[in-house]
């Protein structure tokens, strides 16, 4: 009766009963579509945002030839630190040879163990807690521990975790050794080989030789000469600290003076790389002397270095080589 009365026909009202399931038909489907069309946006947001954490607490550099600059100016690693609030290895790390009133907490630090990196350079400066670094498309850890080098390209940063807790089932991460050039082999396409060897020639081995020295039962010299090798980090080192007992503990002496009398080579790898020598002496203030005539980005084919490790402690001489072609 209404419908006759508004003068609508039986066939206008089936029109606009379809008319009328179509709109709410359309409806539907547009929320479904702004439905998914959300959760997508907040998928790719999420993705975003667990990218930027990943990159944000990263030392980056965006190319190989920037990482391999901070070798001759090494006050890049500070500018990069300030400017990106960067919180580094080495910030996390307490200062092992310590003075009687030095008071640095050593709880700040998640494996005592890692101070074995304490001891590689600027290498603890640009890896963050982690032994993580950006390089080029890499993320690169350093595992000392281990001896090895795991790489996980950039595109799979999602995957950051399994680089941390070393899952090498994931097949996108690369294993090299701490003895392999892992930038070298990165850019002949390697995917990653324990050991890998370059074709030009062998690399030289690393090699550390630890002495000791007393002048007294409570005073000693601790003395080290070392190559060392961690796969993006190569360096010939030698160092003196002086020592003293107190209350049965070994404590740094800052009172006592430390120098280094040298005479190094070495030889760089394969050709276009850089050989060298030097002979002089080093000192320092504060207990301690540390000389590193080579720090680089490559390894070596042959080296040697012989060092008077000299502390008014106790003193001596280490003599470390590999001239084995």
């Amino acid at each position: 009766m209404l419908m006759k009365y508004l003068g609508i026909s039986l066939k206008s009202n089936n029109i606009l009963k379809i008319m009328f399931k179509k709109i709410i038909y359309g409806l539907a489907i547009s929320s479904v579509l702004f439905a998914c069309q959300d959760e997508s946006n907040t998928i790719e947001l999420q993705e975003s945002l667990d990218q930027e954490l990943i990159t944000s607490h990263l030392m980056s550099f965006n190319s190989q030839d920037d990482y391999k600059k901070i070798f001759e100016d090494p006050t890049i690693i500070e500018n990069k630190t300030n400017e990106l609030n960067f919180v580094s290895l080495k910030s996390k790390m307490p200062d092992l040879d310590l003075t009687e009133t030095d008071t640095r907490n050593t709880n700040n630090l998640k494996n005592t163990a890692d101070f074995i990196y304490d001891d590689y350079g600027i290498l603890p400066k640009i890896l963050n807690e982690d032994k993580i670094v950006k390089i080029d498309s890499y993320l690169i850890k350093v595992d000392l521990h281990n001896e090895r080098v795991l790489v996980l390209e950039d595109q799979y940063q999602e995957e950051y975790d399994d680089l941390v807790f070393d899952n090498l089932k994931n097949n996108n991460i690369m294993v090299f050794s701490t003895e392999d050039e892992i930038l070298q082999l990165l850019n002949q396409g390697s995917r990653g080989t324990i050991n890998a060897q370059r074709a030009c020639d062998s690399g030289a081995n690393h090699r550390t030789i630890d002495r000791q020295w007393k002048s007294s039962r409570r005073k000693r010299g601790n003395g080290k000469v070392a190559f060392q090798k961690a796969g993006i980090y190569f360096s010939l080192v030698a160092d003196i600290h002086a020592q003293k007992r107190s209350l049965g503990i070994w404590f740094r002496d800052g009172g006592a003076s430390t120098s280094i009398t040298y005479n190094v080579w070495w030889q760089g790898r394969c050709d276009g790389h850089s050989d060298g020598a030097e002979n002089g002496s080093v000192s320092n203030s504060g207990g301690r002397t540390v000389y590193r005539p080579y720090e680089s980005f490559d390894g070596l084919h042959l080296y040697r270095y012989e060092a008077d490790l000299y502390s008014s402690n106790g003193s001596g001489g280490i003599v470390i080589e590999d001239v084995t072609p």
